[in-house]
């Protein structure tokens, strides 16, 4: 019943995102110049936030699952992990790159956070959150 509930879940969200990052998206230029002529240029960093939180939405309830079925100590590491990799990220890539390299860094920082979080729940509770809520092979004897 939970991995049903997580596939369902992460399809929801998922599909909630991609409509609402869809028009961003398309026409980020364009939305972006009724704030004022300055914004438009900012549009390759919203496009990267964007597929960060796509990302986001497409692992489902990975965090919340492996946290509230007493791994906390475990998502503690992953998270600490993935800050650290994507600090030492984003001081290679904001010098070079200016708003997008912080922008690359942080969307790929949260996607790495969220995978390593999926996998986890995958091996440890058999369930697939992603959006693809894959059934799982019955475990070999």
């Amino acid at each position: 019943g939970l991995a049903k509930l997580a596939k369902l879940s992460a399809r929801l969200s998922f599909g909630s995102a991609l409509v609402l990052a869809a028009g961003p998206l398309v026409a980020g230029p364009w939305l972006l110049q009724l704030w004022g002529r300055e914004f438009p240029v900012a549009a390759n960093v919203l496009n990267i936030l964007l597929i960060g939180a796509l990302a986001n939405a497409a692992t489902g309830s990975a965090g919340y699952l492996t946290v509230l079925t007493g791994h906390e100590r475990v998502a503690l590491a992953i998270l600490a992990v993935t800050l650290l990799l994507t600090v030492a990220l984003e001081l290679v890539l904001i010098p070079r790159l200016g708003t997008v390299g912080a922008a690359a860094g942080s969307a790929f920082g949260l996607t790495l956070w969220n995978l390593l979080m999926a996998l986890y729940v995958r091996r440890t509770l058999g369930i697939d959150c992603t959006v693809l809520g894959r059934p799982l092979r019955p475990a070999r004897p």
